[in-house]
């Protein structure tokens, strides 16, 4: 008998547990002894015999023993259910993201891991005088390596050969061109998260998290730009005989939108659309007019059709009959990513605008369709950390270009308001051809376009925006170092000026007030670039806006001095042709490096030829030659009271509408 306090239950507790200690005894015997081969064995028969002489009372034993000896102990099989696999698939996600983490952090903790990489480590760098400089290290590639590691820090990881893409250069040179692009162009690292983008590049490429082809394809196109020919020389070699006599950039560019075509499955469409703008940035840096108009408008349309134009809490809102289509993009998994897609809307925003600043076609988006937040600092953006929505500025904010707040303001947040300003420029003078060109035409004109409200309310967020831009802000060159995007900033208002008001502007007449807004921004324009030539910084490294600006203050004042021939104002003829000499052999100097230079070192020539006459494109050529020769860029004194003279177009139309009605003259603030 058992004692009272053992219950039925309370033995049926204890039996059960006892049966599965001897189930783990017999499997820890059989790893310990060797089975005799009888059936029952040794060992069976004699737990048989214990359990039958020490068998409680009521307890009924078999009267056989059951032989378990090589038999392990049964354990119940769990069925896996759907939120099983749901969880172990966000477990495995947040295992990927851990793993990125720590590569991340070896490079920063742990150098002495890295790899030294076939050739040199050194840098080669393209100068404007298109000459190799490998001992130049620019204090923004220091202030990279400091944050992530040199590309000859990173682990040596295994990459089969078997596996790694056949038309994508090695993994050393790999990384340097895309370090070339981090380090040279200030977009890509706002387009790209420098850190998990670097990382990504160290998995296998069957991983899933490794980049698409498209974007390395393009990170290799846009990264030689920046990098001497003999990086690249050997494997263009190899793969020379299969596509000719093309240059690395060119190859690779024409592989990136081969497999951007061919190999579109709908997935890693953000990375697809990330490879289309840095295409678009290659065909702008080529001169490709066609090219870049057209894949710049699909680039945009595409991240409309991925929902990157909206940001909550603003829905999508379609008419009732018309069912409701979900997002081609799941929720972003982290603020990173988040930022990222937002980056990439704006950076395909800004190409088509800059790229549209220098033709009158139509842009394929409507800023009223756009109702967006303005990206946040680099600092946050790759700090990873969450910025919350407060204070946040959007895109259709009443006081955008004149309220700049400290803790969301930077170069690049700066440069997308000044490509929303241009773009509203751009829009009203396209809407004031289309309304009052055909009465020009039949000179049945009636009002003064400048007259209107919208003109002022333009031309006064163009002022208003110059003139509430922070104190630090408004020197983008420092010393000997220059702040592209800021770079950009600054000329934007001049740029909008010329816009606004090279249409109206009617030379020889003293009373044109658009003359005299359209001399003094293309002179605010010469004397940034005179500023920028006078330092060490590289040319090829400041954008392809600035090129376009130049160009445009080259082309103003080429007009000025057609103006000048007539009217026989010979003190000023000098003054206009150094001008114009200076900034054309600065863009001819800058052409050796950039095709765009290039090609608009040709409009301009021509464009001087056609206004002025041989003879005065002759004098100005030769005084370029010679200027780039002796490697002078001085621009020399002039008066800023110069009568204002213009080439007349329409203007003269306006300009007598205003002379009618003095009372309602246009003047400037």
């Amino acid at each position: 008998m058992y004692p009272p306090s053992y219950t039925d239950s309370t033995f049926a507790l204890l039996r059960s547990d006892l049966l599965i200690a001897n189930a783990r005894r017999h499997a820890t015997n059989a790893a310990r002894g060797r089975c005799d081969a009888r059936r029952p064995c040794a060992g069976c028969i004699r737990s048989h015999a214990y359990a039958l002489a020490h068998a409680p009372q009521g307890i009924d034993v078999p009267q056989e023993p059951d032989c378990t000896y090589d038999e392990g102990a049964e354990i119940p099989e769990d069925v896996e259910t759907p939120e099983d696999r749901e969880k172990a698939g966000i477990l495995e996600n947040k295992i990927k993201k851990l793993e990125t983490l720590l590569r991340i952090l070896d490079w920063q903790e742990d150098p002495s891991r890295g790899c030294s990489s076939s050739g040199s480590d050194s840098w080669d760098w393209v100068t404007p005088n298109n000459h190799v400089s490998p001992d130049t290290n620019p204090s923004s590639l220091s202030e990279f390596d400091e944050r992530m590691g040199s590309s000859s820090n990173l682990p040596n990881l295994p990459v089969l050969k078997d596996t790694w893409p056949p038309n994508i250069p090695p993994l050393d040179i790999l990384r340097h061109l895309a370090e070339a692009c981090f380090t040279n162009h200030a977009q890509t690292r706002r387009l790209l998260h420098a850190p998990t983008f670097m990382a990504s590049l160290l998995l296998d490429p069957s991983d899933p998290r490794f980049p698409v082809l498209p974007l390395l394809h393009a990170v290799c196109a846009n990264g030689s730009r920046y990098m001497a020919n003999s990086v690249t020389a050997h494997f263009l070699r190899r793969s020379q005989d299969d596509y000719g006599d093309r240059s690395f950039s060119e190859e690779q560019a024409m592989f990136a939108r081969s497999t951007m075509e061919n190999c579109h499955t709908g997935e890693n469409l953000l990375q697809y659309l990330q490879a289309s703008i840095m295409l678009g940035w290659y065909h702008w840096f080529c001169a490709k007019w066609m090219d870049v108009h057209v894949l710049s408008g699909s680039t945009l349309r595409m991240a409309v059709s991925l929902g990157l134009n909206l940001c909550k809490p603003y829905p999508i809102i379609t008419p009732s009959p018309v069912k409701y289509v979900p997002p081609f993009l799941p929720p972003a998994e982290s603020f990173t990513e988040e930022e990222i897609r937002r980056n990439v809307f704006w950076m395909a925003y800004a190409m088509e605008r800059l790229y549209g600043c220098g033709n009158s076609w139509a842009m394929s988006l409507s800023d009223e369709e756009i109702s967006q937040m303005l990206p946040v600092t680099l600092a946050d953006f790759e700090a990873g950390l969450p910025i919350s929505q407060n204070g946040r500025q959007w895109s259709h904010d009443a006081d955008l270009f004149s309220r700049h707040p400290e803790d969301h303001t930077d170069p690049f947040i700066l440069y997308i308001k000044s490509v929303l300003l241009l773009s509203r420029v751009k829009n009203m003078c396209l809407r004031s051809r289309f309304q009052y060109y055909p009465d020009l035409i039949r000179n049945t004109i009636a009002e003064d376009p400048r007259l209107n409200a919208e003109f002022h309310a333009i031309e006064s967020m163009v002022d208003t925006f110059r003139d509430t831009l922070p104190a630090q802000y408004k020197r983008p060159i420092e010393g000997e170092v220059v702040d592209p995007l800021l770079y950009s900033v600054v000329c934007t208002p001049y740029i909008a000026k010329i816009f606004l008001h090279e249409q109206f502007a009617a030379i020889g007449k003293h009373s044109c007030l658009s003359a005299f807004q359209c001399i003094t921004s293309a002179r605010a324009i010469l004397d940034l670039l005179h500023s920028v030539t006078t330092t060490e910084y590289e040319l090829p490294r400041i954008g392809l806006f600035p090129v376009l600006a130049w160009f445009t203050a080259g082309r103003v004042i080429t007009r000025f001095l057609k103006a000048a021939q007539r009217e026989n104002a010979n003190d000023q003829i000098d003054t206009l042709q150094a001008e114009i000499t200076f900034v054309l052999s600065t863009i001819k100097k800058l052409g050796a490096c950039i095709p765009l230079a290039r090609r608009y070192a040709l409009m301009l020539d021509d464009h001087l030829q056609s206004m002025c006459g041989e003879d005065i494109a002759a004098k100005v050529r030769r005084m370029a030659d010679e200027k780039e020769a002796a490697g002078e860029s001085c621009v020399p004194p002039r008066d800023m009271d110069a009568p204002e003279m213009q080439e007349t177009y329409q203007g003269e139309a306006y300009l007598a509408i205003r002379l009618s009605r003095p009372q309602v003259g246009y003047f400037p603030k």
